[in-house]
């Protein structure tokens, strides 16, 4: 099954269970979304972890000025291969890091800005 930006889901959470391991990435990206880390989780961890899935090549944690460890709880993972991202989406969802189940995705912001070769800019 494959699919695209814009495609919409239209099933239950049982019909979605099961299609595990079924579902590719199309656009060939190389970079996941890891939600649901512990905010006291440093890149390193992330990196550490995330690392049974294939070569890591770039690792962040996203910043929440503010509070009081400056994490949002999520991160971005940048692999060598389409392939190891695959598998990280696929392996490592429902993992624990220190505590805490993690999920997986494609990361969705990426396409943008590498494909029309621009820069992303937050303002908060």
């Amino acid at each position: 099954m494959v699919w695209k930006t814009g495609d919409k889901l239209d099933l239950s959470l049982d019909e979605l269970a099961d299609l595990d391991g079924k579902v590719s990435m199309t656009s060939g990206n190389t970079r996941v979304f890891v939600g649901n880390l512990p905010y006291s989780s440093s890149w390193q961890d992330l990196k550490d972890h995330m690392r049974q899935a294939g070569e890591v090549l770039f690792c962040e944690i996203l910043p929440e000025p503010g509070t009081a460890l400056g994490s949002k709880g999520c991160g971005l993972v940048e692999f060598a291969t389409p392939a190891a991202a695959h598998r990280a989406i696929s392996d490592l969802t429902g993992t624990v890091v220190q505590g805490r189940k993690i999920f997986v995705r494609e990361d969705r912001e990426s396409e943008l800005s590498v494909e029309e070769g621009g820069r992303r800019v937050f303002v908060g």
